[in-house]
């Protein structure tokens, strides 16, 4: 069985596997049978992937709201003062007219063949709110010496 390592500079960054919330994002506690409602967690192939990985959380106290407005790219906060431990702060930025990024202070590493993906949350594909960060896929292959960070695609205007 193969192991993720972690490094991470803030406790509440621990990453944990992905779970499936029901009732919540995953749908209602509803059996499959004759004239319920179909639920994302009865589909087996959906369920299985979306409990494969594990999740990196948003660590902050202050929401980040984030918005494109006359399109241009809009990331609203309450940061406050940076932390003591001399990381860029805020951890967000943009990241050209259509994305930004989140440093996310987060050392990963996995066996020697394996390989990190980043992708959305399994919610993204359930939300019907438009809410949910929607994370661009990437693929590290090989320890990554400089500084983590994800890429996101800014929300429709």
């Amino acid at each position: 069985m193969s192991k993720v390592k972690y490094r991470l500079n803030d406790p509440r960054l621990a990453p944990r596997r992905t779970k499936l919330e029901i009732p919540g994002w995953a749908g209602t506690r509803e059996p499959r049978a004759d004239g319920s409602r179909e639920q994302v967690w009865h589909c087996v192939p959906f369920s299985e992937g979306a409990q494969y990985g594990i999740e990196l959380f948003y660590p902050y106290d202050n929401e980040l709201h984030v918005s494109t407005t006359d399109g241009q790219l809009v990331m609203t906060s309450d940061w406050g003062e940076p932390p003591d431990s001399g990381v860029q702060w805020p951890p967000f930025r943009n990241f050209g007219d259509t994305f930004y990024t989140y440093q996310i202070l987060l050392d990963l590493k996995v066996d020697k063949g394996l390989a990190i993906r980043t992708e959305p949350h399994p919610r993204f594909y359930t939300d019907r709110t438009d809410t949910v960060p929607i994370a661009v896929p990437a693929l590290i292959r090989n320890w990554w010496p400089m500084l983590f960070f994800c890429v996101f695609k800014a929300p429709a205007e």
